[in-house]
């Protein structure tokens, strides 16, 4: 049995909080005009949670991509990716009941098309994308198992520079300057970059020291914020869009930084930390929910309770809140498993 790297638990925990204050945060700014002090803030803070997601995948590259993992087609197709489909599904229509009770107008037949119609096109709740992300990682994992079990130093500096230059640099420059390059390679996404970096990062195909990792990860967050206040105080959209997506060069120079940091400290079993991370899927699909009580229901506004500060309690409120009816619903399976 190979040993569990509890950084990567560490890691999934942090990132996890910190999606939770992205979308918090990202909320709060609906509540301000641009370019006022109070969106600024709020984006600022979000933009530099960015790294979040990322680094999840970048956990899923390390594990998944393990030549000594066992990963088989059989794996892949009656768990990985069933466990993201019925996810999809159950909360799609979750979802859709929600707003269709919050808009005072629902049908069985409403939220049955609205659903379905939904989970084809992916236009449930924003944060559901990332279940279509990890169907597509998981569908293409025995391509990217083969790649990963061959690589060289050499190979592994290769395909990071031609990723991060095609799917990260060039999307960058052709949302600043307008115009699209007719330059491409054959790779869809931005997130087979995190994949592999992962991959290549834990194993140390690519060996470098910490406090190049520190660097990366401040340098990250530094230039991110920087960005992301011109953008928004002088009100250029274009600028502003390209810093507040995955893709994003500096977003993507962080989330390799804190990688990096934490996956090289031997973190000891925390019970906790353990607990938490085997609720992070969950806590990610309902807090969402969470936040939509909290704005919708009780029509919270920061500008009544103290402005952006007010947003960091709601934020901790919402992950413990979610952490709960997540660890609450585990313990009753559990529970009722063992009858």
């Amino acid at each position: 049995m190979r040993k569990k790297v509890y950084g990567f638990s560490n890691l999934r925990v942090i990132a996890c909080i910190a999606i939770v204050f992205l979308h918090t945060f990202y909320l709060g700014a609906g509540f301000y005009d641009a370019p006022a002090g109070g969106f600024v803030l709020c984006m600022c803070l979000r933009n530099l949670m960015m790294w979040a997601v990322p680094c999840f995948v970048m956990v899923s590259g390390a594990l998944l991509l393990d030549p000594g993992r066992n990963v088989t087609y059989s794996k892949i197709f009656s768990n990985y990716i069933p466990r993201m489909a019925v996810a999809l599904v159950f909360f799609t229509f979750v979802f859709e009941i929600m707003d269709e009770i919050i808009s005072g107008d629902i049908s069985f037949l409403s939220v049955l098309k609205n659903a379905l119609y939904k989970i084809y096109t992916n236009t449930s709740w924003s944060h559901m994308w990332y279940l279509y992300l990890m169907i597509a990682l998981y569908l293409m994992l025995p391509l990217y198992r083969k790649v990963a079990a061959g690589l060289t130093r050499k190979d592994a500096i290769y395909i990071l520079s031609l990723l991060f230059v095609f799917q990260s640099v060039i999307p960058l420059v052709e949302n600043f300057v307008g115009v699209e390059t007719g330059f491409y390679i054959c790779v869809y996404t931005v997130y087979t970059l995190y994949l592999f970096a992962g991959f290549i990062l834990h194993n140390k195909l690519i060996d470098l020291p910490r406090y190049v990792f520190i660097c990366a990860f401040a340098g990250g967050l530094v230039l991110t914020c920087a960005i992301t206040a011109i953008g928004a105080m002088g009100g250029h959209e274009a600028l502003l869009s390209s810093v507040g997506n995955f893709s994003n060069p500096f977003t993507g120079l962080a989330a390799a930084g804190l990688f990096g940091i934490v996956s090289g400290i031997d973190f000891k079993e925390h019970k906790f930390i353990t607990s938490f991370d085997n609720c992070t899927f969950g806590i990610y699909l309902i807090h969402m929910a969470v936040l939509k009580v909290i704005f919708v229901r009780f029509k919270f506004s920061p500008l009544s309770f103290g402005g952006v500060i007010s947003l960091v309690p709601v934020a901790i409120l919402v992950t413990l809140i979610s952490y709960g009816i997540v660890w609450v619903f585990k313990l009753i399976l559990t529970a009722g498993g063992k009858m």
